[in-house]
């Protein structure tokens, strides 16, 4: 339900405005995941073309991180992780959805 619906009750709404910070939340978390991730695998691979020679005229590792970090940059946009989901980052979070 949304939680600008003329129909819902404040509990409903609370609800709502709860399930999407939570959600947001979680988007978050993901992101820094993804950005670890990102990191040891991108730094597993430029050690293994540095240890075959680092041929500066074939690149590969260059071409994974490039395209890779495009991704992870869109999802740094849409979200920016912290710790563990707490009731205070929710209440947080909500109270920022409800001003605006």
């Amino acid at each position: 339900m949304e939680s600008g619906d003329a129909g819902a009750t404040s509990v409903e709404r609370e609800e709502g405005l709860r399930k999407h910070a939570v959600e947001r939340i979680e988007r978050k978390q993901k992101f820094l995941r993804d950005l670890v991730l990102y990191l040891l695998v991108n730094a597993g691979l430029w050690a293994f073309w540095a240890y075959e020679g680092a041929d500066t005229n074939d690149l590969w590792p260059a071409l994974v991180s490039g395209i890779w970090g495009i991704f992870l940059a869109h999802d740094a946009f849409r979200a920016y992780g912290e710790g563990p989901i707490s009731e205070q980052q929710i209440e947080q979070e909500m109270r920022r959805i409800k001003s605006g």
